[in-house]
């Protein structure tokens, strides 16, 4: 399945105005809050979300987790495991850097550097690509 991407409400503003205060805001292991959707796949999907730190530090971050709504299956977070612990030590350019990997209120949650730009199939669009 193809990953889908939703665009976020105030995309024209730096990913730091966005502040965590939507309803579907979410605390993730007292140091991610997630804020909203930003991207999913087949079985996972992509929020926006920031690093809290003290003294007001706040870093944008992506965390990824299993879609809602799937089965119990225990290979759905083996297979998130597996991405986390083979990519934190993947370090290359064109690779977004694993930072954490959480758990939090039954939810695996693989936290990678928040990446602002163009998705892959628009570029391709934009390229004629098909």
């Amino acid at each position: 399945m193809v990953a889908r991407v939703i665009p976020l409400a105030r995309r024209s503003k730096a990913v730091d105005d966005l502040a965590p205060s939507s309803p579907h805001e979410a605390r993730a292991d007292r140091r991610y809050t997630i804020c909203c959707e930003v991207a999913y796949g087949g079985t996972a999907a992509v929020h926006l979300g920031f690093f809290e730190g003290r003294e007001g530090f706040r870093h944008p971050v992506a965390v990824k987790r299993v879609r809602a709504g799937l089965p119990e299956a225990p290979e759905y977070r083996i297979g998130l495991r597996r991405e986390a612990l083979l990519g934190c030590h993947v370090r290359h350019p064109n690779v977004v850097p694993v930072l954490d990997l959480v758990e939090a209120d039954g939810d695996l949650l693989l936290v990678m550097e928040y990446v602002v730009g163009e998705t892959l199939a628009r570029l391709q669009n934009s390229a004629g690509c098909i």
